[in-house]
């Protein structure tokens, strides 16, 4: 029981122990990836060291853990070559026909032992006996002997089988069996009854002392038995190879099932890489859009700066060949907002005598025309019209006649183009005589 047990555990250990040796190596890889010390090569080698190594492992567990490393590491291969590698498990061993296998041996090494083990007990092991031997002194001798030769003994009423030590054996003398006592029969009476037999009465003899230690005792009944077992345990092998046969046709059309689940994700596994491919050409495209985007906004802001510049100089330049051909016109407009304000006195003789000379000195505009005309009560004189030069003064000089009376009198100034005037005052005195 023990070897079986030890085949068994043997058998399941080492899918056991490969399992731990590629997490072991997994953990190891990783800390390499870490530390940058891994390579394309190793990767790609642990990869298919997992796809080969997964035909011996059937735990559905372990199995699962095998296909997290193949994914992890599948990632990892795309990273550095852009290929997604394509690799999957391998079927695993059929445990039913292990199992079935394993119980096979089981029941059989069961069989074997059930009816080898009685027959070494049989012809090799002792069996302790306080045999009778008659004498007063010493009724009972301790002796050992082989199980063949019991059914010898068990013919001696006085002997006692089954004792382990002298000890055990009686130091008295043992009751003998009793004789078969006759007992007469009665006596006939009138009646015509038959004659009654004499019936022998006899006491049975006592069943000796059979006591029992560990060590078995194998009859023919025992044999029969295990015989028997064994018949019951070939049926329900055969009851299990039926089972072994349906679950075997039940593992094809699941294979089958299995397969075409396989290509479609196998079908999956390539669409999923193809379509990783495309994302990161799209991402690509994005960026590099991203990039013109930008390229782009910024030279139309640059556009915009300098066409903002060259719209100011336009309009500047414009501007300067408006003023020069269309300086009265602007002078016009610059003249209708200031209004009066665009000529002021300068100088200007606020008394004089009749017979002497006057003069009056304004400031203008430039290029502005100025006529001053003198308002008498009877009479007015209107001076010379004069256009102000780049500097705006303009002057003049005129004779106050002898024959004006002495009075206030105004001088009124009209310019244009603006069209207005201003008016200011001065005073005639009588002319002085002469002496």
């Amino acid at each position: 029981m023990h070897c079986i047990h030890f085949r068994v555990l043997f058998l399941e250990g080492r899918p056991m122990r490969r399992f731990r040796e590629l997490q072991s190596k997994h953990e190891k890889l990783i800390k390499a990836e870490q530390s940058h010390a891994l390579t394309i090569e190793i990767v790609q080698n642990f990869y298919n060291e997992i796809i080969q190594s997964s035909k011996n492992i059937s735990s559905p567990g372990d199995r699962d853990q095998l296909r997290a490393y193949l994914r992890y590491w599948a990632n990892y291969i795309y990273e550095k070559t852009q290929t997604y590698p394509k690799g999957e498990l391998l079927p695993p061993p059929s445990r039913i026909g292990r199992e079935v296998t394993i119980l096979i041996f089981t029941v059989l090494v069961y069989a074997t032992a059930a009816v080898l083990v009685p027959v070494l007990q049989y012809d090799l092991s002792k069996v302790g006996i306080c045999h009778y031997t008659g004498s007063e002194k010493n009724p009972y001798e301790y002796i050992e002997v082989a199980s063949s030769a019991v059914d010898q003994h068990q013919s001696h009423p006085n002997d006692i089988i089954g004792v382990s030590s002298p000890s055990e054996c009686p130091d008295v003398k043992p009751i003998t069996p009793p004789t078969e006592t006759l007992i007469s029969p009665p006596k006939p009476t009138d009646t015509d009854v038959p004659a009654i037999t004499a019936i022998a009465s006899a006491t049975e003899t006592p069943t000796p002392l059979i006591r029992l230690t560990n060590t078995p005792i194998v009859t023919p009944g025992s044999i029969e038995d295990l015989l028997n077992e064994m018949q019951g345990l070939q049926t329900e092998l055969r009851n299990m190879h039926q089972e072994l046969d349906q679950a075997k046709r039940d593992l094809a059309e699941a294979e089958i099932r299995s397969e075409t689940e396989k290509k479609e994700l196998n079908k999956l596994l390539v669409e999923g890489g193809l379509l990783q491919e495309s994302i990161a050409e799209k991402e690509d495209e994005i960026i590099l859009l991203q990039k013109k985007i930008t390229s782009l906004g910024n030279i139309l802001l640059d556009q915009e700066r300098k066409r903002s510049l060259f719209g100011f100089y336009i309009g500047l330049g414009a501007a300067a060949i408006l003023v020069i051909n269309q300086r009265n016109v602007i002078q016009k407009i610059i003249y209708k907002i200031v209004g009066k304000k665009s000529i002021r006195i300068v100088r200007l003789v606020p008394v004089v005598h009749a017979g002497e000379y006057a003069s009056i000195e304004i400031k203008a505009q430039p290029d502005t025309i100025c006529t001053p005309t003198i308002f008498y009560r009877s009479t007015l004189k209107k001076l010379e019209s004069k256009q102000a030069d780049e500097n705006g003064i303009l002057s003049w000089t005129w004779k106050v006649s002898s024959n004006i009376k002495p009075g206030v009198y105004k001088i009124r100034v009209h310019y244009l183009p603006d069209n207005r005037y201003k008016e200011y005052d001065f005073e005639v005195k009588p002319r002085e005589s002469s002496l």
